[in-house]
């Protein structure tokens, strides 16, 4: 197991790592600067050295970027110039220089692995979680991607910081599947975000105020998925053996109690002395993936700075796009539309039993082919129908293809009313787009109609298609808002009250055609969440996401 320490003045540093059980190479990265103030953790995947190359070029992107000499407007990294307001040219937030950096180090990390890829078709599927911590005057400031995680440990109460980003977690957070299924889940790897996977790459990003003695956690999966955070706790608050001792006993507690996965932990520890924040700040975003300019950018200055991967042969196959539904629903029928309008025919029990329309784009399916021959396919649409009487009047509309159906799921197993998650993933199971907290109700409290006066306001009871020649659009909105901070919160639409946010996330709300700024306020009516330029189109069904 390998050991790494650099304590300082005002914050010490501790690391630990061990390939474990069953893995003949350590794919994880760690770094850390105690001077710097910066610490990095990657879990690469891929294997036969896919992963330690991801994560080390994900890792080591990162601290160029964090390291470089800064003059007024740029970044100096190997005697060429980064310019960060290009990197983050989207990004309309006032944050910290240092949280920009972080971003802007983890795009151009994900442009990378990407080029590696490009260069090499062996390297076809390796990729990398990243989770990088700094702290700028009293702030710590976390850019993450992936499933490893960090913990705080603050008054002797343990903190998660960071929200995984897998399959798994998200079943979980949506109520799918009880603690003991979650043991036993055979899909715990399969993560939903990671750098590498595609072109561009959406980041969490947490700033809040970092306070005296306070301890963070930093590491893999493979320590916290084989260590439950009781254990965790237990280690870091035990009153004897140093910071080095303690960071080593966890990574050798995981690796006896799994080992299936490599092992990584580092301890960051603020002293006594540490100054006191002047207010008390609690921030998270996620930071959408780039607009094509900002990755232009971020290739060219990737040429600048990187020497050219090498180019080498391949015979492998190439990797094709399936789609994967990863729900168990009753009576549901997966639906394209071509230029279809909501009156030709369609009845109304149709329309209030859509539970997900998708437009896709080059955007949201980023496998081949490529983005040039990519073409509208109509709108995709899930529905919740009552009986295949239905279906067949569905497959007797104009421009209406039926893509799939599903009446049952594992050996007939009925399934009943309640929330469930919809997924496209392709052949690597990395998840390409998926609809979280569908509603699925019991038929006997299906409305007979949706003619209601409901249909005038701007909440509808239930999701229904509009149609093509409807001066509104439909929003639905997605993210993490089960903080305290969201009780009773309001959606605005460019000042206007919308309505309560859970009424907006269960039924998704209606405006009219036109640009506008979304916001989510507080019972104080401070902004938690914003998006500026929503432009909504008349009959369609966009996702918002925050």
């Amino acid at each position: 197991m390998k050991k790494a320490v650099r304590p300082g003045h005002d914050m010490q540093m501790f690391a630990a790592s061990d390939v474990g059980s069953e893995r003949d190479e350590n794919e994880d990265f760690y770094y850390f600067s105690r001077s710097r103030r910066f610490f990095v953790v990657c879990d690469g995947m891929g294997g036969l050295q896919k992963g330690s190359l991801a994560s080390r070029v994900a890792g080591e992107t990162v601290r160029d970027l964090l390291f470089g000499n800064e003059t007024v407007r740029q970044i100096v990294i190997a005697d060429k110039y980064f310019d960060l307001s290009k990197a983050c040219a989207d990004i309309e937030e006032p944050l910290p220089v240092p949280a920009l950096k972080l971003v802007a180090a983890t795009r151009l990390a994900n442009r990378r692995i990407e080029a590696f890829m490009r260069a090499d078709r062996t390297l076809k599927g390796m990729g990398t979680t990243l989770t990088a911590m700094t702290f700028h005057e009293n702030l710590a400031i976390i850019a993450h991607v992936g499933d490893s995680r960090v913990y705080r440990l603050r008054d002797g109460e343990l903190t998660r910081l960071t929200t995984d980003h897998s399959w798994l977690n998200e079943l979980i957070e949506d109520n799918e599947i009880s603690e003991q299924e979650a043991k036993n889940f055979k899909n715990k790897n399969v993560l939903t975000r990671a750098l590498g996977i595609y072109p561009s790459v959406k980041i969490d990003l947490h700033i809040e105020s970092a306070r005296p003695n306070d301890l963070y956690l930093i590491c893999s999966d493979g320590l916290h998925a084989a260590l439950p955070d009781d254990v965790i706790k237990s280690v870091l608050t035990a009153h004897h053996g140093t910071l080095q001792h303690k960071i080593s006993s966890l990574v050798n507690s995981a690796k006896l109690m799994d080992g299936s996965d490599n092992i990584t932990g580092g301890l960051v520890r603020l002293s006594a002395t540490w100054p006191e924040p002047g207010e008390n700040v609690h921030e998270s975003y996620t930071v959408d993936e780039e607009p094509s300019r900002v990755t232009s950018y971020l290739d060219h200055a990737m040429k600048a700075i990187y020497p050219k991967p090498r180019k080498k042969r391949s015979s492998g196959k190439t990797r094709h796009v399936m789609m994967a539904t990863f729900f168990s629903l009753v009576a549901l029928a997966a639906v394209m539309l071509f230029g279809f309008g909501g009156d030709s025919g369609l009845s109304t029990s149709f329309k209030s039993s859509a539970l997900l329309s998708f437009q896709g784009s080059e955007k949201d399916v980023r496998s081949s082919p490529p983005p040039q021959q990519l073409k509208n396919g109509g709108l995709l649409v899930l529905l919740q129908v009552k009986d295949r009487d239905a279906l067949a009047q569905l497959k007797a509309l104009t421009g209406v293809r039926i893509v799939d159906t599903l009446s049952s799921y594992k050996n007939n197993t009925p399934v009943y009313a309640g929330r469930f998650t919809w997924a496209v993933a392709d052949s690597q199971e990395h998840i390409l787009y998926q609809k979280r907290g569908i509603r699925l109700y019991p038929v006997a409290v299906w409305p007979e109609n949706d003619s209601s006066a409901e249909s005038s306001q701007e909440i509808s009871a239930a999701p229904h298609l509009l149609a093509s020649d409807d001066a509104r659009g439909r929003v639905f909105l997605f993210g993490r808002f089960d903080s305290s901070r969201f009780r009773n919160a309001t959606v605005f639409a460019n000042n206007r009250p919308v309505g309560p946010l859970d009424a907006c996330i269960e039924n998704g709300f209606v405006l009219k055609g036109g640009v506008y700024t979304v916001e989510i306020r507080d019972t104080h009516n401070r902004v938690l969440r914003r998006k500026n330029r929503v432009q909504i189109k008349k009959g369609e069904t966009i996702a918002l996401e925050f």
